[in-house]
């Protein structure tokens, strides 16, 4: 009921929203397609538009691979979904081919794009950085010749350093951000980075990430109780 609410209540006053994985943790399409219609219905039909990247609940229900059950959409469903501008979609669409493990190729996740005077990544932590270097590159060689539009970009990504490959995280948000950074001198002084999957809100240590992870499912006693929490991003630049 409260993300309906909240969705309706912004749909109005932003451009944007970002959803950084585990959406409802959902198996079969239900939950998500009830959230949805009834932010739209209260958006009147006027939802804004919708970022997203997957999260290991995504892939794997029970959150793992070693918990694999065959009732996983490891990814299929949410990268038909959410149908999103993918890299998949300028290579002739998306890619079906089975991957590694039963994995949809990463191209189907990955996005870059601007939203107003800010510019968002977004990736796939399932997989490798040297699955998605090339793609890191093209998102790099967009945002160095838009310099002048663009006063910030965030890398999104659902894993933190918790999420590591018995969880399935391959690549884990901030270390996609160091490897950007290093890729692209260019941007690096923009960049910044969101992520998930552990259950708590908080501006991150280094001063570039924002760990958004908390929307109700609390971690235990003293540990991010029940946080539900969602994060603004107002970027100054010269993009429309």
């Amino acid at each position: 009921q409260r993300i309906p609410e909240i969705l309706g209540t912004l749909a109005q006053h932003v451009d944007a929203v970002l959803i950084l994985g585990d959406n409802f943790y959902d198996s079969d399409g239900t939950v998500t397609a009830r959230t949805l219609s009834a932010a739209q219905k209260l958006a009147h039909g006027q939802l804004p538009m919708l970022m997203t990247v997957p999260g290991n609940h995504d892939f794997w229900i029970a959150g793992q691979p070693k918990f694999r059950v065959p009732w996983d959409q490891l990814g299929w469903g949410f990268m038909q979904f959410y149908g999103q501008d993918v890299v998949a979609l300028h290579r002739g669409g998306l890619n079906f081919t089975q991957g590694r493990d039963g994995l949809p190729d990463p191209s189907n996740f990955f996005w870059y794009a601007t939203v107003g005077g800010a510019g968002f990544v977004g990736f796939s932590g399932a997989h490798t950085w040297s699955e998605q270097e090339a793609m890191f590159s093209e998102a790099c060689g967009f945002f160095s010749g838009l310099q002048a539009q663009v006063s910030a970009v965030f890398v999104a990504g659902h894993w933190s350093e918790e999420g590591g490959p018995n969880k399935g995280g391959l690549l884990h948000t901030r270390a996609a951000y160091n490897q950007l950074a290093a890729l692209c001198p260019a941007i690096a002084g923009k960049l910044h980075y969101l992520l998930g999957h552990t259950h708590c809100n908080r501006p991150l240590e280094d001063g570039r990430g924002f760990l958004l992870g908390g929307a109700g499912m609390g971690l235990g006693p003293g540990k991010c109780e029940d946080e539900f929490e969602f994060a603004v991003i107002e970027a100054e630049g010269k993009g429309e």
